[in-house]
């Protein structure tokens, strides 16, 4: 019993160390904002669509929660580093989708970003000062 105990203890104290890891709290800001922007870009372009915003916000559950439980285990494990790095991949990837989100928005973004971005470099040739498209 005693054992039980003391794994339960040290898993309590790696799900607090994770919840306290600055690069798991950017994460969780970035998907929040992620969400954001993509409810925002929905309602600017008036194409909302529920079923693909629940979609949208199972999916990032399901990224905040997997990547929190692997944390917790790789902790445990002393394997930190591929926790960080794990989680700096995610951040990188939700910053490109809030940029692009931000884009298609029509919100103007340097043109050496949009380049790189494969969603925005074709609208950026076309409207390279973001004008609203009449539809």
């Amino acid at each position: 019993m005693k054992n039980v105990q003391i794994s339960y203890m040290l898993i309590a104290q790696s799900a607090n160390y994770v919840a306290h890891d600055i690069y798991f709290i950017a994460l969780c800001a970035l998907v929040f904002g992620d969400i954001l922007t993509g409810y925002a870009k929905a309602i600017y372009g008036y194409k909302g669509n529920s079923k693909k915003g629940m979609k949208g916000v199972v999916k990032h559950m399901f990224v905040i929660s997997g990547v929190a439980v692997l944390c917790i285990f790789w902790h445990l494990l002393k394997l930190d580093f591929l926790m960080t790095g794990i989680i700096l991949a995610f951040i990188g990837t939700y910053g490109i989708s809030i940029c692009e989100n931000l884009g298609q928005m029509g919100i103007i973004i340097p043109k050496w970003l949009s380049d790189r971005l494969e969603k925005l470099s074709h609208d950026y040739n076309e409207n390279p000062k973001g004008e609203k498209k009449n539809d």
